[in-house]
């Protein structure tokens, strides 16, 4: 399987793309997110053999208070983490509190069954494997003449007037 380059403008969301343009230039850091009063996650996604594999911090949150779903070929991770001392008097407060969200839209069906999920040192690791439906299969190649049960084809052979020699 040959790894192929995904431009992460393909995979943007309209939300996505506002958070993107109101987070650059003129507006700095400020996005859509602020006004929703969700943060978004950011995300890594690669593309195993056998299905997903996306990272995402998720600093100072217990797996108890990470939620994920899966609806159809959409997931959604979901987080929210609570301030620590609020009384202080901050100098430079970057660090923001409250709800995280990303909503992903996948490139392909993944098995419900099959999902595995850990958070370790605030980076959470969600393994996804493909449906049964998008895995290749292989497809078993017989001799001619074998074919149990199926009929009604025509053979490379007799196509090209090159029936095969029958032997007695």
């Amino acid at each position: 399987m040959s790894a192929k380059r995904v431009e992460p403008i393909q995979r943007m969301t309209v939300r996505d793309a506002i958070d993107e343009l109101l987070g650059g230039g003129l507006f700095g850091r400020w996005n859509l997110s602020r006004l929703t009063g969700e943060q978004r996650i950011p995300i890594n996604m690669f593309e195993l053999p056998e299905g997903l594999m996306i990272v995402a911090p998720m600093p100072g949150l217990q797996p108890e208070d990470v939620e994920l779903t899966v609806a159809g070929s959409v997931l959604t991770l979901r987080g929210r983490r609570t301030p620590g001392q609020e009384d202080r008097d901050y100098l430079v407060k970057e660090w923001d509190y409250g709800p995280y969200v990303r909503t992903l839209e996948l490139p392909f069906p993944v098995d419900p069954d099959h999902m595995i999920a850990t958070l370790d040192n605030g980076i959470l690791t969600v393994n996804l494997r493909k449906s049964e439906s998008v895995m290749p299969k292989r497809i078993p190649i017989t001799k001619h003449g074998e074919h149990a049960g199926m009929t009604g084809g025509e053979s490379h052979h007799s196509q090209q007037g090159m029936e095969p020699e029958v032997r007695e």
